[in-house]
C-alpha cells in the first residue's frame, strides 16, 4: 500500500467525554492529521453529519456517560459506513472489544494510556486503508455509470436472463447505489462480463426467497 503524501487530508473525528483526552489527542496529532473533536455522542453525530464527505476515521472512547463508544460506532456505521472505526478505553474489557468487532466492525481496539508512536502508525495505516477503499469504490461506481454496451454474452443469452444494475435496482425497488453496496459486500449474487456487472434473474429470485425465509424464521 502506497503511503499518503499528506496525512492532513485525512480527517479524524475523535469523541471522548474527558476534555484532557481531547486536548492530548489534538496536541499529539493535530500537526499530522485534520482533527475534529466532540465531548459527547450528540456532538459527534452533528460533526459527522456536517463533515460526512471529509471524515475518514472515527475514534471514540468506550466509557462515556449516556451512549457508550460501541453504541456510538454502531449508529455512526449506519450514517457513514465507509469511515474506519477505532475504539479506545482505559479498561481491559474484552467483552466490549468482541462486541465492537461484531456489531460495529471496528478496525482497531486501542487501550489507554496510548503509545503515541504506535497510535500514530495505526492512524496512518487506517487513513491509507480508507483512501484505497474509497478509490476502489469510486472505480466501481464509475463502472455502474458507464453506458451499457451489448456484449457477446448479452446477445447469446435468453431475454431476461442477464440483468444490469439499473434493472436489478428496479426489480428490487431500491436505488442502484444500494445494489452497488450489496455487490461490493458480496451480499447479492453477481458476476462480471467484461467490465460490466451482470445478474441472473433466477439467482436473484433464489436470493430473495432465502432472505424471505430467514425473516420468517427470525421475526424479531
Amino acid at each position: 500500500m502506497e503511503p499518503l503524501s499528506n496525512y492532513q487530508k485525512c480527517t479524524i473525528l475523535y469523541v471522548d467525554d474527558e476534555e484532557k483526552s481531547l486536548k492530548y489527542f489534538t496536541r499529539a496529532f493535530g500537526d499530522k492529521f485534520n482533527i475534529l473533536s466532540a465531548a459527547n455522542a450528540a456532538d459527534g453525530y452533528r460533526l459527522l453529519e456536517e463533515h460526512r464527505d471529509e471524515i475518514a476515521l472515527l475514534m471514540t472512547d468506550q466509557r462515556m456517560p449516556g451512549e457508550k463508544g460501541v453504541e456510538f460506532l454502531q449508529r455512526a456505521r449506519r450514517l457513514h459506513p465507509e469511515a474506519i472505526r477505532i475504539l479506545t478505553t482505559a479498561y481491559s474489557d474484552f467483552d466490549v472489544a468482541i462486541d465492537a468487532v461484531n456489531s460495529a466492525a471496528i478496525y482497531k481496539y486501542v487501550t489507554k494510556p496510548w503509545d503515541i508512536p504506535e497510535l500514530e502508525m495505526i492512524l496512518k495505516q487506517a487513513c491509507e486503508f480508507f483512501t484505497v477503499q474509497r478509490e476502489h469504490d469510486l472505480r466501481l461506481a464509475a463502472e455502474f455509470s458507464e453506458p451499457e454496451k451489448p456484449t457477446a454474452a448479452d446477445r447469446g443469452a435468453k431475454f431476461g436472463e442477464l440483468q444490469t444494475p439499473e434493472q436489478i435496482a428496479r426489480y428490487l425497488n431500491v436505488n442502484k447505489f444500494t445494489v452497488y453496496r450489496l455487490v461490493t459486500e458480496k451480499k447479492i449474487p453477481a458476476f462480471k462480463v467484461g467490465n460490466q456487472w451482470r445478474f441472473k434473474q433466477e439467482m436473484i429470485d433464489a436470493w430473495m426467497m432465502a432472505k424471505s425465509n430467514m425473516r420468517k424464521k427470525n421475526p424479531n
